[in-house]
């Protein structure tokens, strides 16, 4: 079916996924889109699951994309269930006020993290698209 029978269609291919769950597989999609590569999807690490998990050169990299959902005290637990993660852990969001609240989440993990949103994931013309938490911008 198609929004007034022209334009896109209205259905979404991809995971089979709950209703609820559709806006956060998009923007998964987008980021394996934008990164232009694959991830293997629903990655464990420590004793929870990323979203997804990309290698590059060697480096494991596990994805986590923001959809606004969790508070910083539920990340903040989500990071505790990371302990004993061995690779770097990308965080994708949408805003810069929720990157800052999620800089505050992540102190447990502040020497593997790091964090990107995903208008500067789309400049085409800047290498370093993702920040640590000490304000240094970083190429993955």
């Amino acid at each position: 079916m198609l929004f007034k029978e022209t334009g896109r269609p209205e259905l979404v291919y991809g995971k089979r996924c709950r209703e609820d769950e559709l806006e956060h597989e998009v923007l998964i999609t987008e980021f394996e889109l934008l990164m232009d590569d694959l991830l293997t999807r629903n990655a464990p690490v420590g004793k929870t699951i990323a979203d997804g998990l990309l290698t590059r050169e060697g480096y494991r990299f596990f994805v986590e994309v923001d959809n606004e959902t969790m508070t910083v005290k539920q990340m903040k637990e989500k990071w505790i269930r990371y302990d004993g993660a061995k690779g770097f852990i990308l965080l994708i969001c949408r805003t810069s006020g929720r990157l800052k609240r999620l800089f505050r989440s992540a102190a447990r993990v502040k020497s593997q993290i790091f964090f990107s949103r995903f208008d500067w994931l789309r400049l085409k013309n800047v290498k370093r698209k993702w920040i640590d938490c000490y304000g240094k911008r970083a190429e993955i």
